[in-house]
């Protein structure tokens, strides 16, 4: 087998980038304005380990069972950095040289997955499963000394060492058994939502309250009101960059617009909301939960 795509530079460079990132997310933390450094650490590695999936070639449309796989796979990192930097409600902002280093490593990131696989195709191994093994192995084995072992797969929460499956929210499942491959605009938008919450974009009763419209609205016996409900408030609280992906996982268009994912970073940034209709939300939600305390 020949083995230069183990000395490839820029592999060894994502791998020395990884390490200091690892090292740099150890121990507890005191100071407040870490807190943004360490998220923005964490989005690196996991586009790090995403690049190097795909140089294993363990991202290949061979391996993806179905289309709500394949959008759950989608590289969002520079997305989600445009995000945190955007932001300004946020009460710990992602500081300029954090967000710069995180630029150049996402840069490197992208350059890498532009280029081939470099991991050679082995005739020794025919079967799938065991050709898939023998790519994991390999996957593992170029940070096999490393603080943090590389992640086998998209979303995975690394000090837990657990995957978020976001194919088994009960939203994307339900709506999965009955609308195929239509759901996968549905499981992408549910799985930046709940991320959103992760990046401190939204709080958690906006997610829950998007995702319980989304339900309501994809179920097999969904009423049209149901649909219109969710139609308006999505239309409302989202960017209008989203609002094609919220059409789409709501059945009412086909292919969805990702451009905003796709071009994040060669344009000016978006949080992916209105946050002015955020902020009414949590407003609301206050004021409802100052009501409901009075009366109890």
């Amino acid at each position: 087998m020949d083995s230069s795509w183990l000395i490839d530079d820029a592999v060894l460079s994502l791998l020395s980038t990884r390490q200091r990132l690892a090292q740099s997310v150890r121990g507890l933390r005191t100071e407040i304005a870490e807190v943004s450094r360490v998220r923005a650490s964490f989005l690196c590695i996991d586009a790090i380990d995403s690049t190097l999936r795909h140089v294993c070639g363990l991202d290949t449309e061979h391996y993806r069972p179905d289309s709500v796989s394949t959008a759950l796979e989608t590289p969002c990192h520079r997305y989600w950095l445009e995000q945190m930097n955007t932001n300004t409600q946020n009460s710990v902002p992602l500081h300029p040289e954090t967000y710069a280093d995180a630029v150049v490593i996402l840069q490197a990131c992208a350059a890498s997955r532009a280029a081939r696989p470099l991991l050679p195709h082995s005739t020794a191994l025919a079967s799938a499963l065991g050709y898939k093994i023998w790519q994991s192995m390999h996957l593992q084995g170029l940070a096999a000394t490393q603080d943090l072992p590389v992640d086998p797969c998209a979303h995975l929460m690394y000090k837990k060492r657990a995957r978020v499956d976001y194919s088994r929210h009960p939203v994307v499942a339900a709506a999965a058994e009955h609308m195929g491959d239509g759901a996968s605009p549905l499981a992408l938008l549910a799985m930046l939502v709940s991320t959103d919450v992760e990046h401190r974009i939204i709080p958690p009763k906006l997610c829950t309250h998007i995702l319980t419209l989304l339900e309501k609205a994809t179920a097999p016996d969904a009423a049209e009101p149901a649909r219109q409900e969710a139609s308006t408030f999505l239309m409302r609280v989202l960017d209008p960059q989203l609002h094609s992906l919220a059409a789409s996982a709501l059945g009412a268009a086909d292919k969805p617009d990702l451009s905003f994912i796709s071009a994040a970073g060669s344009c000016k940034g978006i949080t992916g909301y209105n946050m002015q209709e955020v902020s009414s939300f949590c407003l609301e939600q206050a004021l409802k939960l100052g009501g409901e305390n009075r009366v109890g």
